[in-house]
């Protein structure tokens, strides 16, 4: 079992995201973005510590209110941004057994590549900071995340570097 550090209606709230978008559409996202970026920056061990207490349901006890912290604060609003981030180029398109089909309505007008890349940049210059954020706390306070620090053999050892470049060539 697998759980998710934000919940879809965090996601709608927290974002530009429509609250009638079908949560089947981008829950895929929330997972690929909590895989990818949060457990790149936290490392597995800690990625792992988070997922336990969440699942057991005891992340919100006193016991263990740095982490509770840790997730409320730091983790969530990084993750709701990344996730957008990851959404944002398939939020219009559809797989199904036809092919590949772009929504449009009748009383709207899709956006362009262009305004879809400058959309998906502001939102990665968001996800950045919150990024940068997290770091600068788990490094500042890595003696209350034990598991920041215990990361050994194929585990993901925590990224702490947030010097974002973005390259053109």
């Amino acid at each position: 079992m697998k759980a998710l550090f934000i919940s879809t209606q965090d996601l709608k709230r927290h974002s530009i995201m429509n609250g009638n978008v079908d949560a089947t559409k981008f829950t895929p996202y929330i997972e690929q973005a909590q895989d990818i970026h949060v457990q790149a920056y936290i490392g597995t061990d800690l990625y792992e510590k988070l997922q336990a207490l969440i699942i057991a349901g005891t992340i919100g006890d006193e016991a263990n209110a740095v982490y509770k912290t840790l997730l409320d604060d730091f983790i969530k609003p990084m993750l709701v941004q990344w996730s957008l981030v990851m959404f944002i180029p398939f939020g219009g398109i559809t797989l199904a057994n036809g092919g590949l089909y772009k929504h449009s309505s009748e009383n709207s007008e899709t956006i362009t590549k262009e305004e879809t890349d400058y959309l998906q940049e502001q939102v990665r210059i968001t996800a950045n900071s919150y990024t940068d954020r997290l770091v600068q706390h788990l490094c500042n306070n890595s003696t209350l995340y034990p598991e920041f620090t215990t990361n050994t053999g194929s585990d993901i050892s925590p990224n702490h570097r947030t010097d974002f470049l973005n390259w053109v060539i």
